[in-house]
């Protein structure tokens, strides 16, 4: 996996929470409309029907499945920003932060650090040959970053990063801050 195609799956991460939520949204209504009939009389199988029971225990189950889902998906998000932090150059870490976490495109960056769009696909470009630099453009280190995770909705992989070689050395000085490193 190539580090653009990493720091792209952030907007993806974001649309799959939202519909995660929204799943989330439709259960609780569901669970709203369910409507409570109380009968004597025993169900054909045997014993009394607690159809609301039952439907109100696999809403439980699926919102806990979701939630699951979201807290991975929430993880992942933190490892590309992770990746994002290991750029010691601001102005090129801000770009990378607008054009990939945000989503604003190359003119609209320019526009708001006031400099041209030229600069910045050239400060963008020099951002990723750093990031591909640390991680290596090789498929196997692309395996050391990431591990595929059976976690679309498609059955397809989603990546998942793990520590970067040189990000060892940076946990060092991280201060209380919730985990940024100091010289940030």
């Amino acid at each position: 996996m190539d580090i653009k195609k990493l720091l792209s799956s952030h907007k993806e991460i974001d649309e799959r929470i939202d519909l995660r939520l929204e799943e989330i949204a439709q259960l609780r209504a569901a669970a709203e409309r369910v409507t409570v009939f109380h009968s004597d009389t025993p169900s054909p199988k045997g014993g009394y029907s607690d159809k609301v029971g039952r439907t109100a225990a696999k809403i439980m189950d699926l919102e806990i499945k979701i939630n699951e889902d979201i807290d991975r998906l929430v993880d992942l998000k933190d490892r590309i920003m992770d990746i994002v932090t290991l750029l010691d150059d601001e102005k090129q870490r801000t770009i990378i932060e607008r054009r990939y976490i945000l989503h604003e495109t190359s003119f609209d960056i320019a526009e708001k650090l006031d400099i041209s769009q030229r600069h910045v696909n050239r400060l963008h470009n020099q951002a990723i040959e750093k990031l591909e630099s640390i991680f290596g453009r090789s498929e196997e280190a692309a395996e050391d970053i990431t591990d595929s995770t059976p976690d679309k909705s498609d059955g397809s992989p989603l990546p998942e990063t793990k520590p970067a070689p040189r990000a060892a050395a940076r946990t060092k000085d991280k201060d209380s801050r919730g985990g940024m490193p100091a010289s940030l």
